[in-house]
């Protein structure tokens, strides 16, 4: 779940100031996003052996 940044759940993405205009007129970096990784994979894979008994 760490690497997951479940825990980054809880931090609130808007600054003080920010509205969400001010977040929509700003670029988005999909490369950048994709490189960061949330390896939802793999959290994935865990919940369905958890489910399944195998784990």
């Amino acid at each position: 779940m760490r690497a997951c940044r479940i825990d980054e759940l809880a931090v609130p993405t808007i600054a003080a100031g920010e509205s969400h205009e001010s977040l929509r007129a700003e670029e988005f970096d999909a490369e950048a996003a994709r490189d960061r990784g949330y390896h939802y994979s793999r959290l994935n894979q865990l919940a369905v052996e958890h489910m399944l008994g195998s784990r």
